[in-house]
């Protein structure tokens, strides 16, 4: 096993997002994913689907504008959430 995660390792010194998800994915497959590790991993996917979903066709570009917008919008929310949260402590 340590040498297919070092296989990865070394794949994803590349800093491409592809193999740096590989190597978490498997990771997380395996039972050995950390928890800073985990939420990297739960980044790259949302940013995967959130370009996922810009990338619908030209004539979808007042669509992928509203979406933007919302998603830009909705990660001003998380940022608002996460300081609430320190501050109270939760």
């Amino acid at each position: 096993m340590a040498l297919v995660l070092d296989h990865y390792r070394n794949e994803s010194q590349n800093l491409t997002t592809g193999a740096e998800f590989n190597l978490l994915k498997l990771k997380s497959l395996l039972g050995v994913i950390q928890e800073q590790e985990q939420f990297r991993l739960d980044e790259i996917g949302q940013l995967y689907r959130k370009n996922r979903n810009l990338k619908t066709g030209a004539e979808q570009d007042q669509m992928n504008d509203i979406i933007s917008l919302l998603s830009k919008f909705s990660e001003g929310l998380d940022g608002i959430r996460e300081v609430i949260q320190k501050v109270s402590g939760t």
